[in-house]
């Protein structure tokens, strides 16, 4: 079943009139270091040390869901809200990796995954890399 808010930005990007707009959504793809088929692996495959862990060269910052016909300038996002929910700032979470089931966290242990957030957000805001990919997008 999909969130409310998508199923509705879906239905807003479908009513937009494309003789003003291309609907053409493109969005970011990160691609880790590290060996496996989801981010558990391959942050396990990593030891679990965030200097080890990082994006690689075929990862893409570039998100946009509507291109303007008259000047070609790329839109950020498209969503549609309504008026009684504008009332106040609402802040939609866009991870960079999760380990989404809790039998994957179980697999790693809480403070062990705790101990990796902490240290890849202490050394991705050090390094640059999260002003780099909110800059470029």
């Amino acid at each position: 079943m999909r969130q409310t808010r998508v199923r509705t930005g879906q239905e807003f990007e479908d009513s937009i009139p494309t003789t003003d707009w291309i609907i053409s959504p493109t969005k970011p793809s990160f691609i880790w270091t590290g060996q496996g088929k989801n981010v558990y692996e391959r942050i396990k495959s990593v030891g679990f040390d965030a200097h080890q862990f990082y994006l690689t060269e075929k990862s893409t910052f570039k998100k946009w869901d509507l291109i303007s016909r008259v000047d070609n300038t790329k839109t950020a996002d498209a969503k549609r809200y309504l008026k009684s929910k504008l009332s106040r700032w609402t802040l939609y979470s866009e991870p960079y990796f999760k380990v989404a089931t809790r039998s994957n966290l179980n697999k790693i242990g809480l403070e062990k995954y705790n101990k990796f957030v902490d240290e890849f957000y202490e050394l991705n805001t050090k390094n640059g890399t999260f002003d780099t990919i909110i800059n470029f997008t």
